[in-house]
């Protein structure tokens, strides 16, 4: 049993983390504070470890603070998702903390974190969200770097605008994509720095999917859905490269969720220097190594360029560069784009909940889907279903095709998932255990099976993109 101290001002992230430990786990918090003033009377010899916040500490002299206030006791940074795991543990480990676990309310996912971020010489750390390397994929050592600007630079300043640069010109050398990093950075003021693809093996998927989330009527999750989706469909020593391409016009949900900067969008698309696929993975947002997000236009009369043709250029560029393609689409079918995102979609998943007005809904589009000759393609997903909720699923088989429900994806209600994507956080990430990433982690592996590694020899050479 760890017994811990924690720093944070997240009135929620503490008391998730005192419950859950006092549930059962090996992590308990004996005490907690929420300024840096109050650490030095918190610290006492019965600790293990201190925990400390990622917002209560924003600069290196706060940092010094911190280590210097906690007494030789082993300090680890608690980090939200987004940037390259690899670069926050370096940066963490450079600035004096004995390394870094994820920003999460569940003791037990703190806690496994803890016991693996002291990597012997050589060996690849703990990164945040609890993910580890997958048995047998070979993983890139990290050394003992001091980070870029200077020794004890954690992080780079809050609040700084991050540009993206220019895509490059063909044949020029590429360039890397700023990532973007923290809930409240991406919330309130992107922060960016550069990442590159860390080690694992590059592997097939059995086939090549595009992944066309839609739903009739708003408010029901879609972009929730769409969003954690395309993040775990990568997992842990998986290499795949998956694009995520916001085709809502009206909301531009997508980047707003994840508090993305607004640098390239579907128009930009329109007239490419190149089609081959490095530059169009140029033309995209990194969230998070191998996941990249093509936003929608924030501006109205860029919306308004996006049209059927536009729509058809970008996902048939995408299905090139990428090796599985999320579309999150607008919610009416009246709309010409969403029946292109439709059509040369390979699944469609429509997410509803368990009311009328839902399903009443889902059942008018579901003729639609019939007569695009998509409804075999589609998967009904219930999310966030009450324990009691106005419709059971017994009444909405009565009224949808036995091929439509046959087996109908439901996901609980979840209120953990639901905070964390209050903070511009994705639960697959941040919260792993909770019942919404659970399932969707299933949903992922069912649609979008891959092969343990790309085949060698002829066929490898052949189909490698």
């Amino acid at each position: 049993m760890r017994r811990v101290l924690l720093v944070s001002s997240d009135r929620e992230l503490s008391e998730g983390l005192v419950s859950s430990g006092l549930s059962g786990g090996s992590l308990r918090v004996v005490s907690s504070c929420s300024r840096l003033g109050d650490l030095p009377g918190a610290v006492s010899t019965d600790l293990d470890a201190v925990l400390v916040d990622e917002d209560v500490v924003r600069s290196r002299e706060q940092a010094s603070k911190v280590l210097e206030a906690c007494r030789g006791l082993p300090v680890y940074l608690l980090v939200g998702s987004g940037g390259d795991p690899v670069e926050v543990w370096r940066r963490a480990r450079a600035a004096g903390f004995a390394g870094v676990a994820p920003r999460s309310g569940d003791a037990f996912l703190v806690a496994q974190a803890l016991d693996g971020v002291r990597p012997a010489a050589g060996a690849a750390p703990q990164v945040p969200g609890g993910a580890v390397p997958a048995a047998g994929v070979a993983a890139r050592a990290v050394p003992e770097a001091v980070p870029a600007g200077g020794p004890g630079a954690a992080f780079p300043p809050r609040g700084e605008a991050a540009v993206r640069p220019a895509p490059p010109e063909v044949g020029a050398e590429r360039r890397v994509t700023p990532v973007a990093a923290g809930p409240l950075d991406r919330a309130l003021g992107w922060r960016g720095g550069g990442a590159e693809e860390p080690a694992g093996e590059r592997v097939l998927v059995a086939k090549q999917e595009v992944v066309c989330v839609f739903s009739p009527k708003g408010g029901v999750g879609k972009t929730a859905l769409a969003t954690n989706l395309a993040a775990a469909l990568r997992p842990a020593g998986v290499r795949l490269r998956v694009c995520l391409v916001d085709f809502d016009v009206e909301r531009s949900g997508v980047a707003r969720a994840l508090g993305l900067p607004q640098s390239v969008s579907l128009v930009d698309w329109a007239e490419l220097p190149s089609e081959s696929a490095d530059v169009v993975r140029e033309y995209t947002v990194e969230y998070r190594p191998g996941l990249r997000v093509l936003p929608a236009p924030l501006r109205f009369e860029d919306a308004l360029r996006v049209g059927v043709e536009l729509a058809e250029r970008v996902i048939d560029l995408a299905r090139r560069a990428f090796d599985v393609v999320v579309l999150d689409t607008g919610g009416s079918l009246k709309e010409d784009v969403a029946v292109v995102c439709l059509e040369r979609a390979t699944r469609v998943i429509v997410p509803c909940t368990l009311e009328a007005p839902s399903m009443s809904m889902v059942v008018d589009a579901q003729r639609v889907l019939a007569q695009l000759g998509v409804l075999d393609r589609a998967l009904l997903v219930v999310n966030q279903a009450p324990r009691n909720p106005q419709v059971s699923l017994e009444d909405v088989r009565r009224y949808l095709r036995e091929d439509f429900v046959r087996w109908p994806r439901v996901i609980p209600y979840d209120a953990q998932a639901r905070s964390v994507m209050a903070r511009c956080e994705l639960p697959v990430l941040v919260a792993p255990s909770c019942p919404f990433a659970r399932e969707v982690r299933a949903l992922a592996s069912e649609l979008v099976p891959v092969l343990e590694a790309r085949p060698r020899g002829l066929l490898g050479r052949l189909f490698r993109r």
